[in-house]
C-alpha cells in the first residue's frame, strides 16, 4: 500500500489525521472484507516510509493514491477493472516521486482494511490466501497480485530496520517482488547510502 503523506485517515474517535502524522499506537478505524460488517477500531503497530518513485497517482473522490501500473483500479471513463498504466487518456494521473506511507496494525487482523479520505484501501500485512483486496465491484472486492502475511510484513519490517520498528516507523528505499501472477510475493529493501540523514537511525 502506498499512500501519500497528506491523505487523512480516519481515526477511531472520528477525526481525521495525515498519515504521514500516525504514530505507534494510534487507534484508526478498520472496515471488514469482504464488506457488510461492522467496522471496528484497531491501533497501529508500526508505519512503513517507502522512498521509492515511479508510481502512477490516481485521484479518487478527493483522494491521492499510490498505484503501480500492473495494479487493478477502475477506470474513470469506462468503469472497466484493468491495470493503473492502460488508462487512457489519463487527464487525472501523474507520476510521483514519494514518499509512500503504509500502516501496519498491531492486531492481527487478516481481513481488516483501513479508510483513507473515506475510501477504504488495505493496511499492510492484511491478505490471506485469497490476496489483498482493493476497490469494489459487483461482485464483491478485486484481489491483488501479492500475497504476503501480516507475520511475513511484521518480521520484514523487523528484519530490515529493527530499531525503526521498535520505534514504530521503517523507511525503506523500494520493495522487492518475486514469484509469477498467482502468488508473488514482496520484500522490503534499505540502502543506507540512499536513505536521508533523518532516516538512517
Amino acid at each position: 500500500m502506498g499512500i501519500l503523506s497528506h491523505c487523512r485517515v480516519s481515526m477511531a474517535n472520528g477525526s481525521l489525521k495525515p498519515i504521514s502524522s500516525l504514530t505507534k499506537g494510534d487507534s484508526i478505524l478498520c472496515c471488514p472484507t469482504p464488506p457488510g460488517g461492522t467496522p471496528v477500531t484497531a491501533e497501529v503497530s508500526c508505519i512503513l516510509v517507502t522512498l521509492w518513485g515511479g508510481y502512477l497517482m490516481v485521484r479518487a473522490t478527493g483522494t491521492e493514491l499510490e498505484c503501480e501500473e500492473r495494479h487493478p483500479v477502475k477506470n474513470p471513463t469506462t468503469g472497466e477493472w484493468i491495470g493503473a498504466g492502460r488508462i487512457q487518456p489519463i487527464p487525472k494521473w501523474f507520476h510521483s516521486a514519494g514518499p509512500l506511507y503504509g500502516v501496519l496494525l498491531i492486531r492481527d487482523a487478516p481481513l481488516y482494511t483501513i479508510v483513507v479520505e473515506g475510501v477504504v484501501v488495505a493496511a499492510l500485512g492484511c491478505n490471506t490466501r485469497e490476496g489483498l483486496r482493493h476497490g469494489e465491484r459487483e461482485s464483491g472486492y478485486i484481489s491483488h497480485p501479492f500475497y504476503n502475511t501480516y507475520r511475513d510484513v511484521e518480521r520484514e519490517m523487523k528484519e530490515v530496520h529493527p530499531v525503526g520498528f521498535e520505534r514504530g516507523r521503517v523507511v525503506v528505499t523500494g520493495i522487492r517482488r518475486s514469484g509469477d501472477d498467482d502468488g508473488r510475493t514482496e520484500s522490503f529493501t534499505r540502502e543506507e547510502r540512499a536513505l536521508p540523514d533523518w532516516a538512517k537511525e
